[in-house]
């Protein structure tokens, strides 16, 4: 059974004692999709914010079936004046 006096075995805290690490890391860690995969480290993060329960993970927007059925972006249409006086003509069209 982990205890305060226990040592981070991972990540930021990697080497403190369990105790010394502020409970915010604790609600974050039980946060994590993983951390019941940690086994006594998730139910000792939970003996230490009881009060708090990890919040539902939010559920993932769903993405289009079909990426070609996406709405594409209309290209910008670039228009050239008329040509209506003889200087205004290049070179090889006169």
């Amino acid at each position: 059974m982990l205890t305060d006096d226990s040592l981070m075995p991972f990540g930021a805290h990697e080497g403190k004692r369990f105790g010394d690490v502020h409970d915010s890391y604790w609600l974050w860690f039980l946060e994590q999709p993983w951390a019941a995969s940690r086994g006594e480290m998730f139910e000792y993060a939970k003996s230490r914010v009881p009060e708090k329960e990890p919040p539902a993970q939010p559920a993932k927007a769903e993405k289009p079936a079909n990426p070609a059925k996406r709405k594409k972006k209309e290209k910008p249409v670039y228009v050239l004046p008329e040509v209506t006086e003889p200087g205004m003509l290049a070179p090889w069209e006169e």
